[in-house]
């Protein structure tokens, strides 16, 4: 729906057209759902661009229960010249990312606040599959 960079850049793109799919294991652990996905979008500079990740989902609060906390932990690519070196560890073209968010279910509907790194927010909708 939205990004936000923290420190604009005339070369920053503010529309990543994001397509992401997480699955849900039904595995859980330390109170959370473990998750791995992937996604694709364009970077902030307009690139094609490539996330896979696992990750953890948690509900901490019974009373605010569609209310969860997400962190990812994956691998980014296609940041590449002149803009390779905007994300570090990108030496090889593939870098290590993780992304925390905080998100809130209605129904099938649900939209999270993504922190990536330093560099900004986003802001998404999606729904669930049944």
């Amino acid at each position: 729906l939205a990004t936000v960079h923290f420190s604009p850049d005339p070369d920053h793109v503010n529309q990543q057209d994001l397509l992401n799919v997480d699955y849900r294991f039904d595995s859980h652990w330390g109170g959370g759902q473990w998750l791995a996905g992937a996604a694709i979008f364009k970077n902030s500079f307009g690139q094609p661009s490539q996330y896979v990740y696992g990750g953890w989902l948690v509900r901490p609060f019974e009373s605010a229960q569609p209310l969860y906390f997400k962190i990812t932990a994956g691998l980014l690519h296609g940041y590449k010249a002149p803009y390779d070196n905007k994300i570090p560890f990108n030496d090889s073209g593939v870098a290590p990312a993780i992304l925390p968010s905080v998100g809130y279910c209605y129904n099938r509907f649900c939209s999270e606040f993504v922190l990536f790194g330093t560099a900004g927010a986003m802001l998404t909708l999606g729904a669930t599959l049944p």
